[in-house]
């Protein structure tokens, strides 16, 4: 993920947090949530759209055939 391991990230973030108030750290996450369930509900909607399409690409070709 952008050359950034997964030790890296930890101590990033515990760097952070360390420099962080409590209820900044609250609102911080609040926010992450709430940008992850966008972020989901996006990922949803677009595989809902790619197999409404894919349906209707295969759905043509059996008529076709």
């Amino acid at each position: 993920m952008l050359g950034v391991s997964t030790g890296q990230l930890l101590v990033i973030l515990g760097a952070c947090s360390v420099m962080m108030k409590p209820s900044d750290m609250i609102k911080m996450a609040r926010v992450a949530g709430r940008m992850t369930g966008r972020a989901v509900g996006r990922l949803m909607l677009y595989r809902r759209q790619m197999d409404d399409i894919f349906e209707q690409t295969a759905a043509k070709k059996i008529l076709s055939v």
